[in-house]
């Protein structure tokens, strides 16, 4: 499936501030690429994912921790697998997830959008290490 939209919502921290989530997914289509450069342009965050369940859309993540070095190289980035809850499938083992997110410096998180596991936990995570 292809992936691309966005949302608005507002986060407030564990200390009381409020903040504004401009959340976009470009997804991974080579069509979408030509667009990428406006969505890093002010980016605090940037969430990379990956489909558990697919091996290809692992070995993509070097162009995408490249996109994101050169476009947006002071804003936070995470690794995110995604499709965690479905245990049986998962073809990139999480190990490997991990040693790829110290590599590059950077967090790894296991989440489902499906069940909703670690995706609360994400975001608190985001807007925990935002100014």
């Amino acid at each position: 499936m292809q992936t691309f939209g966005a949302d608005l919502c507002v986060k407030t921290s564990s200390d009381n501030k409020k903040y504004s989530l401009n959340i976009w997914c470009c997804g991974g289509h080579p069509r979408y690429r030509p667009l990428l450069e406006q969505f890093f342009e002010d980016a605090s965050a940037i969430i990379i994912c990956f489909d558990l369940l697919n091996t290809q859309s692992f070995l993509e993540l070097p162009y995408w921790y490249n996109e994101y070095k050169r476009n947006a190289p002071d804003a936070l980035v995470l690794l995110v697998g995604t499709k965690s809850d479905e245990a049986d499938s998962i073809v990139v083992p999480l190990p490997d997830a991990m040693k790829q997110a110290k590599e590059w410096n950077i967090e790894f998180r296991a989440v489902s959008s499906k069940t909703g596991v670690n995706v609360v936990e994400l975001f608190d995570y985001v807007v925990g290490k935002l100014p």
